[in-house]
Parts: C-alpha cells; structure tokens; sequence
C-alpha cells in the first residue's frame, strides 16, 4: 500500500480479481445482487469494504472496471455516494440499480 487508506479499509470484506468470489462476499449483505462488468469479463480489481453498525451498515467498493448491477427487492436500503467515476442509482416500483464506471 502507498500510505493512501480507502474508506473502511479496517473493515474488509473481500479483495479478489474473481467476480464469483465478489458476488458470494456481496450476496448475505444485499440480497443477491446481480452484477455485470464491461465486456462480460470474469476479472476486476474488487475491493469491498464493509462495518455494519447497530441500524446500519456502511460500504465501500472499488471495482476497477466499469460495471453495472441490480438488487432484488429486499427490505434493506441503499444508497450510493460516487467517490470518483460515475455512478447512477435508481429506484422504483423495479429494483434498485447502480451504474458504476471507473475512472
């Protein structure tokens, strides 16, 4: 590491260039998302990091790719903050979706 500390980087959750391995990390914390990366690829830089709290959980992902994912209706909500890149979040009577591109 270079000195730089991503957000919650004490709280890990995986660090993995396997999408598989990411999806089943994600899968107890949001309902099963369904994620695709840019060209259908099966590698990207993942890291997620992950505190949940007493009410709440907070995360933080870096994906290294561009990507784009949905969430089955559950009884959780999100929300999403772009750090750098671009990111879209919508929500309605279908599930939520996250557009994400790296920058």
């Amino acid at each position: 590491m270079t000195g730089f500390a991503r957000p919650l980087d004490r709280f890990p959750l995986v660090r993995t260039r396997n999408v598989e391995e990411m999806l089943a990390a994600l899968a107890p914390i949001y309902a099963k998302p369904a994620w695709r990366f840019e060209g259908n690829c099966k590698t990207a830089d993942v890291t997620l990091n992950y505190r949940p709290l007493r009410h709440l959980g907070l995360g933080y992902t870096k994906y290294g790719t561009g990507m784009s994912g949905t969430y089955p209706e559950s009884a959780v909500f999100l929300q999403t903050f772009p750090i750098r890149g671009r990111g879209e979040a919508t929500m309605a009577a279908l599930p939520a979706r996250l557009v994400s591109s790296a920058a």
